[in-house]
């Protein structure tokens, strides 16, 4: 049997995290997905979301290593 691997994601009003699979409000902004803790925090985003959508980092699956240098032996 797998191991469940649980994401957590930030919401980028109230900042806090949150299981992704259990996320029930979320918006797309600019081809990302974000996710939220309430309703609540779903419609201020929505109101202004380029004031919120830096609160949250933004992960590219396969990409996450390619940031930092490589290491020499």
């Amino acid at each position: 049997m797998s191991p469940e691997v649980t994401l957590m994601v930030t919401d980028p009003v109230c900042l806090k995290q949150i299981d992704e699979t259990k996320a029930t409000e979320k918006a797309v902004y600019r081809e990302q997905t974000y996710y939220f803790d309430s309703a609540r925090c779903r419609e201020v985003f929505e109101r202004s979301p380029e004031e919120f959508a830096a609160n949250v980092p933004i992960l590219t699956y396969g990409d996450q290593g390619s940031r930092f240098p490589e290491r020499k032996h």
